[in-house]
């Protein structure tokens, strides 16, 4: 039975949204009493100052408590996002999971032609439209530092032949880094 909630009996509800990571860790969490609100906006950075991580699933939670105490708890569908654009200091960084980049093991020592590929061009052209000329790193985590530097060098030089660009304008450095971690940064260099 659906109770109509109205501003007189709302007052005792309560409610949360957290969004959850893939070990079901809390990474950001919203709460208020009396009605949720019909949308919420998030840019995506909890409070520790930390981003959601490309090719990572995040799930929003709800629970609803309502006027007899009783939780009901709905898990909404997995987000997960292959690409992440985020600002830091005066660099912004474009955040590309490596599973699209270089297969689901992100070892390829070539770029994924269904995926790797049309998400780097799609990078390159927010990078043409916005941050024209501007100088830009790239850095890649995987599974061993040749490998990082080998994929690194790839997509410097997709983006270079893409932007047309001075080899003056890029570099780029691998590192080594769990599996959980490996993914590939480009890093636009405010100067």
């Amino acid at each position: 039975s659906r109770t109509a909630y109205n501003d007189k009996n709302s007052k005792e509800l309560q409610w949360t949204l957290s969004i959850t990571d893939e070990e079901g860790k809390i990474f950001h969490k919203y709460s208020g009493n009396g009605l949720p609100p019909e949308s919420l906006s998030w840019s995506g950075e909890n409070d520790q100052r930390e981003w959601v991580r490309a090719g990572h699933s995040y799930a929003p939670v709800y629970v609803f408590v309502d006027e007899f105490g009783s939780p009901k708890t709905i898990i909404g569908e997995l987000v997960k996002f292959t690409a992440i654009v985020y600002k830091k200091g005066s660099n912004l960084t474009i955040s590309l999971d490596s599973a699209a980049m270089f297969g689901p093991n992100k070892t390829a020592r070539a770029l994924d032609k269904e995926k790797g590929e049309p998400l780097l061009a799609a990078t390159a052209d927010l990078i043409k439209r916005r941050y024209y000329n501007m100088p830009l790193k790239v850095n890649v985590y995987a599974q061993t530092k040749e490998l990082a530097e080998a994929q690194a060098e790839l997509v410097k030089n997709f983006l270079k032949a893409a932007l047309m660009s001075g080899e003056n304008l890029l570099s780029f450095e691998g590192s080594e880094d769990t599996y959980a971690q490996q993914r590939t940064d480009i890093v636009l260099l405010n100067k």
